[in-house]
């Protein structure tokens, strides 16, 4: 089962993805972007090349594993490229909705078994993102979050809707959210 785990910056993506791997005997990770991110001249076709790469790391090691968990799957590019838009920062996202739609089209792009939303408005993110020291007025995360969590809602209703989603709140302790995605996966499981 591969699940993508989606949410703003400072939502507690990482945070649940550590702790959800101790209950998941036979599970792995996908981090969100290599060390080495930065290096690269034009970080939009980065991310958009990497998230092709994860896709394909999740295939193989689905074979292996029972739960593979990707911290930030295709969804937060097409995300972080609207927030640019939005801003009038920059028009990637056009480039990014061709490239989602032929990505999923031509199977460089593997939608997941399962969607983890972790919700988290605005303000709460910001201030984590402020006593975390990552706060940064140059990245679109952390200055407009709440673009981001309404282009999360649409993308959820309107372009891959078929795809089973459990939303959870942000501020919910850790051990709490991994039993909310326990008693979500065993009720999909016996409706199939």
């Amino acid at each position: 089962m591969i699940i993508y785990v989606e949410g703003i910056s400072c939502a507690g993506k990482t945070s649940f993805i550590d702790c959800a791997k101790k209950t998941f005997t036979k599970s792995v990770s996908i981090s969100e972007l290599p060390d080495d991110y930065k290096k690269h001249k034009n970080l939009d076709d980065f991310c958009r090349y990497n998230d092709e790469r994860k896709c394909n790391v999740a295939r193989k090691l689905e074979r292996e594993n029972d739960v593979v968990f990707v911290d930030r799957g295709y969804a937060s590019t097409l995300v972080y490229n609207y927030i640019q838009y939005k801003q009038g920062a920059s028009t990637e996202y056009l480039k990014s909705i061709k490239w989602y739609c032929d990505g999923i089209s031509k199977s460089k792009l593997l939608k997941p078994d399962v969607y983890i939303f972790i919700e988290l408005d605005g303000k709460t993110a910001i201030k984590r993102a402020k006593v975390l020291n990552r706060f940064n007025t140059d990245i679109a995360w952390y200055t407009d979050p709440e673009i981001g969590n309404e282009f999360y809602e649409n993308f959820f209703k309107i372009l891959e809707p078929e795809v089973p989603l459990l939303a959870i709140n942000g501020k919910t302790p850790l051990n709490t959210k991994v039993k909310q995605l326990e008693r979500f996966l065993s009720k999909l499981m016996k409706n199939e």
